[in-house]
């Protein structure tokens, strides 16, 4: 069991199939490489340098995190220097950073089809809605049930969670109350699970969906008896304004129907960015990460399936 890091080390530990691992539980799963993290897409993702001062040594660094000036360090050139400009020795940031490509080094540890095909052991993944490693915990539970010899005993709960959100779940997000329904006791979670697997006790897992969600707006879960998604209604929504998208208080919109022929400008500068990141505790932030405006002012105007 574990979260982030600790849910990639489970599947990384799967795949040399050991003889005794039962069951597993990875919430919030890392590990898309290069795909989510280090690199999003190919853009090196910054925070997890940030992750790496705040996880290298023996304790969390929240001292070194909450006193560094990393509006300086973040606008250091090269990328390969940050750790000098922390002041800091952070040999895996300056090997990440030797590997900017999907090269052999990223591939000797990323899952093939192959890889999945022989992992046939029940797996309970678990991740949230405004979770930062949601693109992982999709990768291996997609894997497992397009590949794996056992789709059927792969189950799936997303909440409204944030990435913590996923261990400790809290009612409360980025401003908006998901009522107490949002709410899980994960530990109880857990032990019923192994209990089922583990001591084969004939429990409540007998009767659990595959598949467990939760609806925004309406605050309920779902329970469905197929994997996810479930049955997903895709709608395409189009960028609109007419012209002053500049802030939340401008008439910027997303739009059913292609919108008017104004034009609006954003100016980039890297080195002067306009919204930096300030919402990784890892910075000394204890700000959210922040819902959908709109949300917030009028919870009738979205619509309530998950997969907007």
């Amino acid at each position: 069991m574990g979260g982030s890091y600790r849910g990639w080390i489970q599947w990384a530990t799967a795949r040399e199939r050991p003889p005794n691992l039962v069951t597993m539980i990875p919430t919030a799963t890392g590990g898309n490489w290069m795909k989510e993290f280090p690199f999003f897409n190919g853009v090196p993702y910054m925070w997890m340098f940030g992750w790496l001062n705040f996880v290298g040594a023996k304790t969390n660094q929240n001292v070194a995190g909450t006193t560094a000036d990393w509006e300086r360090i973040y606008k250091t050139l090269p990328l390969m220097n940050l750790p000098e400009a922390l002041g800091r020795e952070l040999p895996v940031w300056k090997e990440w950073m030797s590997h900017p490509d999907m090269d052999e080094f990223w591939k000797a540890i990323s899952f093939t089809e192959q890889d999945f095909k022989s992992i046939d052991i029940p797996v309970l993944h678990i991740t949230g809605y405004y979770d930062g490693d949601q693109p992982g915990a999709l990768h291996y539970y997609t894997g497992a049930i397009k590949h794996g010899p056992t789709p059927r005993q792969n189950y799936m709960i997303i909440g409204p969670w944030d990435h913590p959100g996923t261990r400790t779940p809290k009612r409360h997000l980025g401003g908006v109350d998901f009522s107490g329904e949002s709410l899980m006791e994960m530990k109880d979670l857990h032990l019923e699970w192994f209990d089922h697997w583990l001591k084969n006790k004939e429990n409540a897992v007998n009767d659990w969906p595959l598949t467990k969600y939760f609806i925004m707006n309406e605050n309920i879960w779902e329970l469905s008896e197929e994997n996810w998604p479930i049955d997903p209604e895709r709608q395409p929504y189009y960028l609109s304004s007419d012209g002053k998208a500049n802030t939340i208080y401008g008439d910027g919109k997303l739009s059913e129907k292609i919108g008017s022929d104004n034009q609006d400008t954003y100016i980039y500068n890297p080195q002067n960015p306009a919204v930096p990141t300030d919402d990784f505790d890892f910075y000394g932030s204890s700000g959210e990460l922040p819902l959908d405006k709109l949300y917030l002012l009028d919870q009738n105007s979205l619509p309530v399936h998950p997969s907007y």
